[in-house]
């Protein structure tokens, strides 16, 4: 995967998460309306499956982050 197609998906997940008014405290902690607990996680599993190890990648071979 390129590094523009992973930072559109970033980007898509994140503005699903950014303003959504779905986020609420409880009694129970905080709810969530489904999408953004879906986004939550899908942001989540992208980061782990695909973000991460392209990091480790760039910077076992010396490439700078910023």
């Amino acid at each position: 995967m390129d590094s523009s197609e992973l930072h559109e998906r970033l980007d898509a997940l994140y503005h699903r998460l950014r303003d959504f008014p779905e986020g609420a405290r409880c009694e129970h902690g905080v709810h969530l309306k489904p999408d953004a607990y879906v986004a939550f996680l899908e942001l989540r599993k992208l980061t782990e499956n695909e973000l991460l190890p392209a990091l480790a990648q760039n910077a076992k071979r010396g490439w700078p982050l910023g």
